[in-house]
């Protein structure tokens, strides 16, 4: 595309859909206008958005914070589009990219200042999408170039999962180095995976690139898309409902050292506290929602400490983490082609209604193609 012209010329119009104010549970579509050439960074037509559980809460009211000044926010988080202006070596015209959600903050704190706004500890980060900065549900955005990763050719079909591959990452890097207190560095034993949505999937999916035995316990029928994928990653799938007292759930906590909480199942605690094994690690990634439980905290905690148990939350993630994320989904891809894809679900921008309107979801991620 050539922005040789004037001003005027350079002018791009672009539909994105908006969170508005009222927080109706559907973004609404805008229309938004920007100049092509912006020494802010290199000019991105979208290609997908996946939308998220986060998502669907941004709307809905529950989560997010929109700009002050503007009273709206454009919706999304993950993405994968192609630079189709850059007036810069390190990202050119016709690259395929994603881009880091968070926003260091602007003091900045020391874990923001050493390249980890993921860690920031004072509160003061922004986040694309999320907290009050726009996102990527719009035909065309920019940034800037140090915030752009580079998505390979080969891998623009699974691009879009680029963002949450990276959350997937960093859960398993920190498992990792909790596992240190055991003198080692890779966790030992069977793995326990919580959920089978994309996180989920992708959590199994790496732990079996590493080698690891791993069991997924999920409501979803064992006929269901994701529950298909888990066994093609060679993974032990079980169907159960989540809610407590369900037996085989917590046989399963009790069964196992490592345990990934990718649903954000609200009674996990109480489940530690009275069936976590000696010297677990337990990570969640997942938020939970509309789930209530009641725990108690003091055998939750004296479970914890004599059992030597770890129990953490992880969210957001670093550039080194989308990069590795990359790699990871090649390595998926060859191990398992057209697994993970395969549980996508496209939905033209056109319908974006479709993916936030309650609905059964058929695979494990909602992606939107503009």
């Amino acid at each position: 595309m050539d922005y040789a012209g004037s001003s005027e010329d350079r002018i791009i119009r672009a539909r994105c859909l908006v969170v508005p104010p009222d927080r109706t549970g559907v973004p609404r579509q805008v229309i938004r206008t920007l100049d092509a050439v912006d020494p802010r960074g290199p000019l991105v037509r979208t290609l997908e958005v996946g939308v998220c559980g986060t998502d669907i809460q941004i709307v809905a009211g529950t989560e997010g914070i929109l700009p002050a000044a503007a009273g709206e926010m454009i919706l999304g988080h993950e993405v994968l589009g192609r630079v189709v202006h850059s007036s810069t070596p390190e990202v050119g015209t016709g690259q395929l990219v994603t881009c880091v959600v968070r926003d260091p903050d602007p003091v900045p704190c020391g874990q923001c200042r050493r390249g980890r706004p993921d860690l920031c500890s004072n509160g003061s980060w922004k986040e694309r999408g999320i907290r009050e900065l726009d996102g990527f549900m719009a035909e065309y955005w920019r940034a800037p170039v140090d915030k752009l990763v580079p998505v390979p050719e080969e891998l623009i079909h699974l691009g879009v999962l680029v963002e949450p591959a990276s959350i997937v990452v960093k859960a398993l890097d920190t498992l990792r180095q909790m596992d240190e207190r055991l003198g080692t560095s890779d966790p030992s034993g069977n793995a326990l995976v919580i959920g089978c949505g994309i996180i989920g999937l992708l959590t199994t999916a790496f732990l079996r690139l590493a080698g690891h035995k791993v069991t997924v316990v999920d409501p979803a029928p064992p006929g269901s898309l994701a529950a298909q994928a888990a066994a093609s990653f060679g993974a032990e799938y079980q169907s159960h409902q989540l809610v407590p007292g369900d037996m085989v759930t917590e046989q399963a906590i009790a069964a196992h050292r490592v345990v990934i909480d990718a649903a954000g199942v609200a009674f996990l605690p109480q489940l530690l506290a009275t069936h976590g094994a000696e010297n677990a690690s337990c990570c969640v990634v997942g938020l939970p929602s509309g789930q209530q439980a009641t725990v108690d905290g003091a055998a939750l905690l004296g479970t914890m400490v004599k059992r030597n148990q770890v129990l953490f939350g992880v969210v957001n993630s670093s550039r080194v983490h989308f990069e590795h994320a990359i790699e990871l989904l090649r390595e998926v891809d060859a191990a398992w082609p057209g697994v993970i894809g395969g549980t996508t679900t496209r939905i033209p921008f056109d319908r974006f209604r479709e993916a936030f309107v309650p609905h059964t979801r058929v695979g494990a991620k909602d992606i939107l193609v503009f």
